[in-house]
Parts: structure tokens; C-alpha cells; sequence
């Protein structure tokens, strides 16, 4: 008996189908799904762009960031040396000042002694103290 079940099961799953006919305007309908479906995947397909421009434009950007994080690093390094050595000149200057002023007033005092020699000046600091003021 266990093979009659079988046998008429098989046999109902293979008639039922063609039993069926399909509604009516469903042809229609498939077509209409399938031009929806289209749409959506061109629709999707352009967002896709759009996000890809997107991502695209955030690289470019942080490219630039970065160049430019860069860039300032640099002119700032570059105006602080720039700095140190402006401060270094001018304290050579003052020196140099600071040496004229002192030789016109010693020439000033030497000129009244009535010798007719004028001060001698000797320098107070060699060469050497000179190239340690530098660095």
C-alpha cells in the first residue's frame, strides 16, 4: 500500500501544475516588473556614481589637507630660522654699535689730554669669543 501512496503523490505533483493556466494580465505584469527592475538598477547604478564621485572628492581633499598640513610645517620651520637669524644680526649690530659709541667716546676723551695723540683702542674680545657669540 506504501507504493500506491507514492505513486499517486508523484503523480498529482506532476498533473497539478499543467492544471493551472496562468491569470489573466500576467504577461503585462512581468513585462511592467522587468521595466521597474531595469529602472531600479539604472537608479541604483547612479547613485552608486554619485557615491563613488563622492568618495572620490573626500580623497582629493585629504590629499590636500595632508600636502597642506605639510606645506605649513615647513614655512613655519623655515620662518622660525629665518627669526633666530634676524635676532642674531641685530644682536651683532647692537655689538658693533655698542663698540662705534664706546671708540667716538674714547677718542672724545683723548682728544682733550693735549698730546696730540689720540686713545688707542685694543680689542677687548679675540677672534675666538667672536665665533662663540655667533653660534
Amino acid at each position: 500500500m506504501g507504493n500506491w501512496r507514492g505513486l499517486v503523490l508523484a503523480g498529482a505533483v506532476v498533473a497539478l501544475p499543467g492544471c493551472f493556466s496562468a491569470p489573466p494580465g500576467s504577461a503585462e505584469r512581468l513585462a511592467q516588473i522587468e521595466r521597474e527592475g531595469v529602472e531600479l538598477q539604472r537608479a541604483a547604478d547612479a547613485v552608486e556614481e554619485k557615491l563613488l564621485g563622492n568618495q572620490a572628492m573626500m580623497h582629493t581633499w585629504e590629499e590636500l589637507g595632508r600636502r597642506h598640513r605639510q606645506v605649513s610645517a615647513i614655512v613655519v620651520r623655515n620662518q622660525l630660522e629665518h627669526f633666530d637669524d634676524m635676532v642674531l644680526h641685530m644682536e651683532q649690530q647692537q655689538e658693533k654699535a655698542r663698540l662705534l659709541k664706546r671708540r667716538h667716546v674714547a677718542e672724545a676723551e683723548g682728544d682733550g689730554d693735549g698730546d696730540g695723540r689720540g686713545a688707542v683702542l685694543t680689542r677687548a674680545a679675540g677672534p675666538q669669543s667672536a665665533k662663540a657669540r655667533r653660534n
